[in-house]
């Protein structure tokens, strides 16, 4: 939860609007709303019944569009990174993450 805390405030601070969800269904519950989400970043592990794969492959499957980002501190393998546009290998650096999330969104 730090690591979600310190990146929503990072990103804040850069002008981008920040959506938090503390597991896999609450996101999914924020994307079928009308909130318009240009892009998802999520830990592979996270606390409920679907981790940050899941959730990869549910919005690949729902919505197309979404840029999404994967994190982790773990081994991961090609098949699981393919289910994102973007890993970031925890330890991550601010400036790194900020890199990757303005060149996927085009910003």
């Amino acid at each position: 939860m730090l690591v979600r805390l310190m990146i929503g405030e990072s990103l804040r601070e850069q002008d981008f609007a920040v959506i938090e969800a503390a597991n896999a269904e609450e996101a999914l519950t924020v994307l079928a709303s009308a909130t318009p989400i240009d892009l998802v970043l999520t830990d592979i592990q996270m606390p409920g019944t679907t981790n940050g794969i899941g959730l990869a492959h549910n919005i690949r499957r729902d919505y197309p569009h979404l840029k999404i980002v994967l994190t982790s501190a773990y081994a991961v393998s090609a098949d699981e990174r393919g289910a994102a546009d973007a890993f970031i290998r925890k330890p991550f650096n601010l400036t790194e993450v900020m890199r990757q999330i303005r060149a996927l969104i085009g910003v």
